[in-house]
């Protein structure tokens, strides 16, 4: 981006084609050019009977070379690298939550996914994919017939799967004795082990104080120049991730000291336990996808055809859908005076439904005539090109009716079933 504004300003460095400046993909283009460090590639090509092109020859030629190979290899690096950043960033941001984790209940393939425009969706069982399938079961009978939302079916499983988690009497009780442990032990003990912490927590403080100082330190060398930008910039990184890193331990110790040194902490471990899963529902993608990996199996789809929703079968790792406390029937209590009980399993199976939602919205007939009478006198009367029509009708807002922008593929397939169902006036 910078090249380009550099180049825009120019004015006696313009682009070839373009009336408007510089394009960015043009100079991505030009920088990986070998004609600039003494190599031009020429190939002829012919076209097969099927369309397909054949190399019939290629002669690589020497031309001047322009550039330093060392600085073209170094500048081509860094540009494989930030595109790969650039589509692993894309590819994270539009993962969906419970990729891999789906199943067709008949046939056992994942399902997949898809990005459109208007609709994102787990589609039919590896989109008839059947190759992999062990029982070679043809997906063609797949019982799934319609796709599943993805932001409905991901939030609607999420929730799901937080509930039981949050109501299980067996993860509730691991909770409990993690937090209450420390109400049991030696007051001794707990004395040794606060000084400890607070020790600890010192020293990392003070850790985390001299790598801040070290950064202000660092800015200062690269303003005097007395080291590189580069370099200071990797230092920076490099100080940067290590205070990170210290804020974490920072604050765990701080939690651990808490958890010790207030009472409070041991009574209201059910309120700990909520909001450290309220938590984890704005965490990052990652986070939430590899809590719901350790906590589910797999979860089987299915779709019913008359109640048009899917059925989805939870499969929880653990049996701690529905698990109960059944206390002592003769009423006995241990030595702390805390009736005796013990936790009998539930199932690992949770059932949920998600009802079948169209999203298409269209046009009721007093807009679908206005967009039709629009289309024919752009068409018809004034002789518009497929283009100049879409255009149009796009400035205007007229969209198509499932309420779309207009291109020359859905206008000419339109403007087809126009000639075919509304009569010439």
């Amino acid at each position: 981006m910078n090249i380009k504004i550099h180049l825009d300003i120019q004015l006696d460095i313009k682009p070839r084609r373009s009336k408007y400046g510089w394009n960015i993909g043009t100079l991505q283009q030009m920088m990986r050019n070998t004609l600039y460090i003494g190599e031009q590639l020429w190939e002829w090509k012919e076209k097969l009977p099927n369309e397909e092109e054949h190399i019939v020859e290629s002669i690589k030629i020497k031309t001047p070379s322009i550039v330093d190979v060392d600085l073209w290899t170094r500048v081509n690096d860094r540009m494989s690298l930030h595109l790969r950043e650039v589509r692993t960033k894309k590819i994270q941001n539009k993962l969906p939550l419970l990729k891999g984790v789906l199943k067709c209940k008949k046939c056992g393939l994942g399902l997949s996914h898809r990005f459109r425009e208007t609709n994102h969706y787990y589609g039919r069982c590896k989109e008839y994919s059947w190759k992999y399938n062990k029982e070679k079961f043809h997906t063609s009978k797949c019982s799934i017939e319609k796709s599943l939302r993805i932001e409905e079916t991901d939030e609607k499983v999420f929730e799901t799967i937080l509930e039981v988690i949050k109501n299980s009497k067996k993860i509730r009780e691991h909770y409990k004795t993690l937090n209450l442990s420390p109400k049991w032990e030696d007051e001794k003990l707990l004395k040794t082990k606060i000084g400890t912490i607070k020790k600890y927590l010192r020293e990392k403080t003070k850790e985390k104080d001299s790598y801040e100082d070290e950064l202000v330190e660092i800015e200062f060398e690269i303003r005097t120049k007395k080291i590189t930008p580069s370099k200071g910039e990797k230092l920076k990184t490099k100080f940067q991730n290590t205070i990170d890193i210290l804020d974490e331990e920072i604050q765990k110790l701080q939690k651990d000291l808490k958890l010790i040194s207030n009472s409070k902490g041991w009574v209201n471990w059910i309120d700990k336990m909520s909001k450290e899963i309220e938590i984890i529902k704005t965490s990052s993608l990652e986070k939430r996808k590899d809590f719901i990996n350790k906590n589910i199996q797999e979860i089987k789809v299915e779709y019913d055809d008359k109640l048009k929703s899917h059925k989805l079968d939870i499969d929880f790792r653990f049996p701690i859908v529905g698990d109960k406390f059944e206390y002592d029937v003769n009423g006995l209590r241990d030595d702390k005076g805390l009736r005796v009980y013990k936790i009998n399993d539930g199932t690992t199976n949770k059932n949920i439904e998600i009802p079948l939602v169209n999203y298409r919205k269209k046009q009721n007939d007093k807009n679908r005539e206005k967009l039709n009478s629009e289309i024919i006198r752009l068409k018809e009367e004034s002789g518009f090109s497929l283009s100049e029509i879409c255009n149009e009708l796009n400035n205007k807002k007229l969209y198509s009716p499932t309420n779309k922008k207009w291109d020359k593929s859905k206008l000419s397939s339109y403007y087809k079933y126009l000639k075919e169902t509304v009569p010439k006036k």
